[in-house]
C-alpha cells in the first residue's frame, strides 16, 4: 500500500447529488499518492446567499480542520486522475498553488510559470488561470488570506487584502488574493482533473479575476 501523501481533499457537496459524489470519492480512493484526509463538508442549498458564498463557507468550514501541508480542492461532480496528488506534490517544492489542465481541456488553461509576483498580480488583474478542481494549496497560504473569500457586494468578491473588486467565482477569487500577496503558482501539463459537467460559464473561464472597485 502507497504511503500517505501530505495532503486533504475538501470537498464540497449537497443533497441530490450523491450518484457524482461517488464517483468523485473513488476517484480520491483510487490515487497513486493517497490522501492523508478527505474532507467532505455537506451544505444545503443556498438560500438568501449567492451560491458561492454558500461554497466558501462550507470549504472554510473544512479548512480549519486540516492538519496536513497541502491542500486539494474537489468539487463534488469532477474527479480526480489517477496520478493527480503524485504529480501535483512532485512540483510543489518551491510554489504555494500548483494546478493542471482538465483532462478533457473543458476550461481554458493559462501556464503563469515564470511570472514575477508583480507581473502574476498583473495578470490577475484581468484574468484567471482558468481551473477548478484540482488545485493543489499550500494550507498556510490559503488561512494567510482567511481562507476562500465571503464578502460579497453586488455581484462579485471583496477581500480586505486587495483594493479590488474580485472575481464572481469563489476559487477564482481566492487565487486572485493569493496572487495579489505574492504567493507563488506553478503549472504542470499533466492533466490532474476532469470536469463533472461540461459548460465553461461554471468554472469561471471568462470574464476578469481582479477590477479596482470605483
Amino acid at each position: 500500500m502507497p504511503d500517505l501523501a501530505d495532503v486533504t481533499v475538501i470537498t464540497p457537496t449537497i443533497p441530490g447529488r450523491e450518484d457524482v459524489l461517488v464517483r468523485c470519492l473513488s476517484s480520491i480512493y483510487a490515487q497513486s499518492a493517497p490522501p492523508m484526509a478527505h474532507i467532505i463538508v455537506a451544505q444545503q442549498q443556498a438560500v438568501g446567499i449567492p451560491r458561492q458564498v454558500a461554497v466558501s463557507l462550507a470549504q472554510n468550514q473544512a479548512l480549519s480542520d486540516v492538519r496536513t501541508t497541502w491542500v486539494l480542492r474537489c468539487a463534488d461532480d469532477d474527479w480526480l486522475t489517477p496520478l493527480a496528488i503524485e504529480k501535483l506534490l512532485a512540483a510543489a517544492d518551491d510554489a504555494d498553488i500548483v494546478y493542471g489542465p482538465d483532462r478533457d481541456e473543458v476550461a481554458p488553461m493559462v501556464d503563469v510559470n515564470g511570472y514575477n509576483p508583480q507581473s502574476l498580480a498583473h495578470f490577475f488583474t484581468e484574468h484567471d488561470t482558468g481551473q477548478a478542481s484540482g488545485d493543489l494549496y499550500r494550507t498556510k497560504a490559503l488561512r494567510a488570506i482567511g481562507g476562500w473569500p465571503t464578502e460579497w457586494t453586488g455581484n462579485h468578491f471583496h477581500h480586505p487584502m486587495t483594493p479590488h473588486c474580485l472575481h464572481v467565482f469563489e476559487d477564482a477569487a481566492a487565487r486572485a488574493v493569493l496572487a495579489h500577496c505574492g504567493f507563488r503558482f506553478k503549472y504542470i501539463g499533466y492533466p490532474t482533473w476532469v470536469a463533472g459537467l461540461s459548460t465553461p460559464d461554471r468554472i469561471g473561464a471568462g470574464g476578469m479575476a481582479l477590477r479596482r472597485c470605483v
